[in-house]
């Protein structure tokens, strides 16, 4: 990413708060520890309605954004924020994945005064483009499953447990041909389900432990065993001592293309079907810390 002058030296800037279900309850304590008062707050359970309205402001040249709640905030602000310089500024508010692959604090206090810091500490840190069956391009910060992610995202939001999610619906009872193509080499499974992921967590459990999203690189995990094996690895997977797994494909390249059917999900929300085009993108997101 190459910064324009005012985004080398920043001034103050006024924010757009961005709230999701999770963060309405915070929203009062946000505009109390603001420096200034909001340019707006947009409040939404849905993060492609947040994505709009994120985009909009960035096209109107907003840089400062206060994500308030979990991961449906940062995968708003990531996918409205693609291709514009912005700096994001945490304030909690629930259990957030892609902030804490991030390593970003969770104090409010600390984080909201970073919007008066004319030279906050920064991170560029890397996002994932997709571009499945239809062609239509989605910038994600965490990571995407592809074939099983549906059924495991609305049962983690109903318990409440990204862990019960898993265990009840984290891989197909079905396995499918898929083409892993990378460069020139196509690498052929038989699989349950794809995670390409940019991040280490997903609801506090390291899926991929040793993932990093400031590395410039994908880690993809390939299932090839039967949906019980997820359910075997539960008990490992907030510690990351899953892998490696002798039915588990580990690769870690710059770009894939998956050939094969199956829908894909970024933190529970469906973004297309299979096939699809996986390509890291390095320094897309300037984050404040």
């Amino acid at each position: 990413m190459t910064f324009d002058e005012d985004m080398r030296h920043p001034t103050p800037g006024v924010p757009l708060v961005i709230v999701d279900a999770v963060g309405r309850r915070l929203l009062p304590e946000v505009i109390r520890l603001l420096p200034w008062e909001p340019l707006d707050v947009c409040v939404s359970s849905d993060p492609w309605l947040l994505a709009n309205d994120v985009r909009h402001a960035a096209e109107d040249g907003v840089r400062h954004f206060v994500c308030v709640g979990g991961d449906e905030v940062w995968l708003a602000v990531t996918a409205g924020t693609a291709g514009h310089e912005a700096v994001l500024v945490r304030h909690g508010g629930g259990p957030a994945s892609i902030p804490r692959n991030f390593g970003l604090a969770s104090e409010p206090e600390r984080n909201t005064a970073r919007l008066a810091d004319p030279e906050p500490a920064r991170l560029a840190l890397d996002t994932i483009r997709v571009i499945p069956e239809d062609g239509t391009a989605v910038e994600v910060a965490n990571g995407v499953w592809a074939g099983f992610g549906r059924r495991a995202g609305l049962w983690a939001r109903a318990a409440g447990s990204w862990k019960v999610g898993l265990a009840v619906g984290g891989t197909s009872l079905y396995r499918e041909d898929l083409c892993l193509s990378m460069g020139d080499v196509c690498h052929e499974v038989l699989a349950s389900g794809v995670y390409v992921a940019n991040g280490q967590f997903l609801g506090g459990l390291s899926i991929v432990p040793h993932a990093h999203p400031g590395d410039g690189k994908l880690d993809v995990l390939v299932f090839e065993g039967p949906a019980w094996d997820v359910w075997a690895m539960l008990p490992r997977l907030g510690l990351g001592t899953h892998l490696p797994h002798p039915r588990v494909k580990s690769f870690h390249p710059v770009a894939v293309h998956i050939l094969g059917r199956g829908p894909l999900f970024a933190d529970g929300h469906g973004v297309g079907r299979l096939p699809a085009q996986f390509t890291v993108q390095p320094g897309r997101l300037l984050v404040a810390v």
